[in-house]
């Protein structure tokens, strides 16, 4: 039997082949050498020949579910290429005028394909979105923590759209005494008012660093930054 066989919308199909004397069971409890199916499934069959037992599967699929269970909208980062590959075997008409399997996006938008397969014509359109995956955070050199509302808190913000998660933050002070942290997080999170103990901190400058990460494409990316930050009065 073939490994796999697609079974059109409200048809039926018969598997299987007479292979000498032997004996047969099916999975599905059937003890002839070819059934007839009607919905798709895994189909085991075990041939007893004397001493032997020879064993066939196919896999029966609907294309319609296939096409149905395809993720529809990507994103990339930039400078990226990827290499997208209809899941059904049939003819290919791209909207780029491609007409192979598999074709290269290196740009966004929406690419649209239609596959001529012997259970009808289907159209999918994948869209494609291409983001600025270098994620790093802006800090500010200088903030001063006077009360005055202006420039009273060191802030963190991140130079992309992705949502990033804060995996540990702190701030030490010239003898690396850690002043303040923040474990887990969204970078939102971070306020420093420049206060350690209740008291607040003089003049001067403050090293700190963070790790954080993110998720592009089911891949989470790790990474630290570091930086100091004046606090002036």
């Amino acid at each position: 039997m073939p490994d796999t066989l697609y079974l059109c919308k409200g048809e039926s199909t018969k598997i299987g082949a007479k292979f000498l004397d032997g004996s047969y069971l099916w999975n599905t409890g059937d003890r002839y050498s070819v059934i007839e199916i009607n919905s798709v499934g895994t189909y085991i069959i075990n041939v007893q020949m004397e001493n032997c037992v020879l064993s066939d599967t196919v896999h029966v699929l609907d294309p319609e579910e296939i096409i149905e269970k395809q993720i529809m909208k990507y994103t990339l980062c930039k400078g990226e290429r990827f290499y997208l590959e209809i899941p059904l075997l049939g003819q290919y008409r791209w909207s780029t005028g491609e007409v192979t399997r598999t074709i290269e996006i290196s740009t966004a938008g929406v690419y649209s394909c239609e596959i001529v397969h012997p259970c009808g014509v289907f159209v999918i359109n994948y869209s494609f979105e291409f983001l600025e995956c270098d994620c790093e955070f802006y800090a500010p050199n200088v903030f001063s923590p006077n009360g005055d509302n202006l420039n009273d808190y060191f802030r963190l913000l991140p130079n992309c759209s992705l949502q990033l998660k804060i995996l540990s933050f702190e701030v030490f002070d010239r003898w690396g005494e850690m002043l303040y942290n923040i474990n887990e997080g969204d970078p939102s999170m971070i306020q420093w008012n420049g206060m350690f103990k209740q008291r607040l901190l003089p003049s001067g400058v403050y090293v700190w660093r963070i790790k954080y990460e993110y998720n592009i494409n089911s891949r989470t990316i790790q990474k630290n930054q570091s930086g100091d930050v004046t606090i002036m009065h």
